[in-house]
């Protein structure tokens, strides 16, 4: 079976910036934001979740997630 690797979180940030630009959707924009965070970009994180609350479908889920760093 094929190993996982961890990505960094810049790569992480690069992947996920390429799904957006494909697929502009909630789950791209909080993954996105997630990797901002983790690196410490806190205000990217906040832009992405906030783009990512006006991308939800059902905003309801996505008005009071429940984030751990």
């Amino acid at each position: 079976m094929p190993r996982l690797t961890k990505l960094t979180d810049e790569e992480e940030i690069k992947l996920f910036t390429q799904m957006i630009a494909l697929n502009p959707n909630a789950a791209s924009y909080l993954n996105r934001g997630l990797s901002y965070a983790k690196s410490g970009d806190h205000t990217r994180a906040v832009a992405d979740f906030t783009q990512a609350v006006r991308n939800c479908p059902v905003r309801t889920l996505c008005e009071r997630p429940k984030l751990r760093f």
